[in-house]
């Protein structure tokens, strides 16, 4: 009797899990599998069609500077975002968790970045740091720290600065949240007693 109880709560699982798997099968499995088949042809046409080149892709990848350099790239750009993003979280969320004046009016100013648009995002950003009409270099310019506008998207560092810039204020709002939260759920007595 128990068994059979078992085997059919085991099959009404497993019809339950069936579109989840398919699903995950067709969106990441699939996918996976084709890209690692492709990458062993050397295909020029949009048939897919080609000769079968082994490993010799993935040796030109290894062998190209121009893959390191946007991998040494893409490292900078990621630790300078979570090292930002960290610092500048972890100090609104201690800002925030005090009781200051319109605390809540800053908390849904902080948490503006994070419901706005990519698109609408990288638009402004985009119009802050143009060199030409670019509000930023305007200012810079105004205060006289420059003397002539500063490329802030077109030269290496400059843009990899401005690149770290704008990712950290867009997703700092989300380690604002997490410390804000965490900082909440402290007792009250805890504080009375570290004092």
């Amino acid at each position: 009797m128990r068994s059979s109880l078992d085997s059919k709560y085991a099959l009404l699982g497993a019809i339950l899990i069936a579109p989840t798997v398919l699903v995950f099968a067709a969106v990441i499995v699939y996918p996976l599998v084709s890209a690692i088949y492709l990458s062993v042809f050397s295909i020029y046409t949009p048939t897919m069609e080609g000769d079968f080149a082994g490993l010799d892709n993935y040796s030109r990848l290894l062998t190209s500077s121009e893959f390191w350099r946007s991998l040494l790239n893409n490292f900078v750009w990621t630790a300078g975002t979570l090292i930002l993003q960290i610092t500048f979280g972890v100090l609104v969320a201690l800002m925030l968790h005090r009781n200051i004046l319109f605390r809540s009016l800053a908390r849904s100013l902080v948490l503006f970045p994070y419901f706005l648009s990519t698109v609408v995002a990288v638009l402004v950003w985009r119009w802050l740091f143009n060199d030409l009409y670019g509000v930023l270099n305007h200012m810079l310019l105004w205060a006289g720290i420059v003397g002539m506008p500063v490329d802030w998207l077109g030269s290496m560092p400059n843009a990899m600065v401005s690149l770290i810039f704008v990712g950290a204020w867009k997703y700092f709002p989300f380690v604002v949240i997490a410390v804000l939260a965490r900082l909440q759920s402290i007792p009250n007595e805890l504080y009375e007693a570290a004092t």
